[in-house]
């Protein structure tokens, strides 16, 4: 790169990892990982090879000279971590979804606008070749006009007996788990598609598994039988801006599917639709003529589309200085903030039984 950046990731696990190793192979090295252990911090820094570990990200910003920080912590720590890095000057990448709350994310939004600085939300399917296609055919008119968009996002991650984690607890995940964890990809890649938001809801959810095994605090050994609020499964019924309607259905309690998203757009003269257990195929449907299937000529796997969302993050970052692009190409807080609305509806939706506007 024209510009040497100092990259700094804040949360030590899984998706933390993943933003790590990404950005390694785009050229990109990280000199610090800060997590709220400081142990885990120092063994999953030596781990991924970062210099340098914290066991408190402020001690990162007050010690580490930082040009951007990704932050990869649970989505109730979101808005306060992102809140101290714009303040400090940072460009940040977020993963999803941007906070738990949209109050909070409107609020990280125009700070991020007010402060000049890049920032960008983790929306990563979008990067799949076989997506982006969708969107160029969608928006050229392809399909005529758009009458339905509708799909799922089915996982067996939550089936029992899932190991106890934060996913299960409020005060990290927030009030909500397959409507943001999963429901806030698809809700953000339909409306990149398509062009235009959900903008009424209606919905129901269902917790199936209402209590789980959490382990009890060393030194105690064994497990307690803890509280499940989080929903399992949503469904919920879609009015876009544009006149058209959908459906979306979420659960993380699928057996048999690891982590399939799956959309169709349904349009006056065609439809297309994508899986993505097949990431690299898209599918066109016609009356009058045989339907198609567009292979990508280059193989896409999940890890693949962090480098290439890094890419073009990076890419308005890599000559020394930040000009805020008048259309961004990557997904932005205010991507991230219209993703937060759209879930918070659906949420409210199923708990008040009616139809909610979202407040886009």
């Amino acid at each position: 790169m024209a510009h040497e950046l100092r990259v700094a990731v804040i949360g030590a696990g899984h998706i933390g990892s993943v933003h790590v190793r990404a950005l390694r192979a785009l050229g990109q090295p990280v000199v610090a990982l800060a997590s709220s252990d400081p142990e885990r911090a120092t063994r999953r820094a030596e781990a991924l090879g970062v210099p340098q570990g914290y066991g408190d990200y402020r001690k990162l910003l007050d010690n580490e000279r930082v040009d951007i920080v990704h932050v990869c912590t649970p989505p109730a720590l979101h808005y306060p971590i992102v809140k101290d890095c714009l303040e400090r000057g940072r460009h940040v990448v977020c993963e999803k979804p941007l906070t738990a709350d949209p109050t909070e994310s409107a609020a990280l939004n125009d700070l991020a606008s007010q402060k000049g600085l890049l920032n960008a939300v983790c929306f990563n399917i979008r990067y799949y070749p076989a997506c982006q296609t969708a969107g160029e055919k969608v928006q050229k008119g392809e399909l005529g006009k758009v009458h339905l968009i509708h799909g799922s996002y089915l996982q067996e991650f939550h089936l029992p007996e899932t190991p106890w984690g934060w996913r299960f607890i409020p005060e990290l995940a927030g009030p909500m788990r397959a409507i943001t964890e999963i429901g806030s990809h698809w809700v953000d890649l339909v409306s990149h598609i398509s062009g235009f938001r959900p903008q009424a809801v209606m919905s129901h959810m269902g917790t199936f598994f209402p209590t789980r095994q959490k382990p009890l605090n060393p030194p105690q050994t064994g497990f307690e039988t803890a509280q499940v609020t989080s929903e399992d499964y949503a469904s919920a019924l879609l009015s876009f801006g544009s006149g058209a309607l959908g459906a979306l259905t979420v659960s993380e309690i699928s057996s048999g599917r690891k982590n399939r998203l799956f959309f169709q757009v349904d349009g006056s003269d065609g439809s297309l639709w994508w899986d993505s257990e097949m990431p690299n195929r898209l599918a066109l449907g016609h009356k009058t003529r045989a339907n198609e299937e567009l292979v990508s000529g280059q193989a896409t796997g999940y890890a693949e589309t962090f480098r290439l969302l890094f890419e073009d993050v990076y890419r308005h970052l890599c000559q020394g200085s930040f000009q805020k692009p008048a259309q961004p190409t990557y997904p932005t807080f205010a991507d991230g903030h219209a993703a937060v609305l759209i879930c918070d509806a659906i949420y409210r939706s199923a708990k008040e039984q009616h139809w909610i506007e979202v407040q886009i």
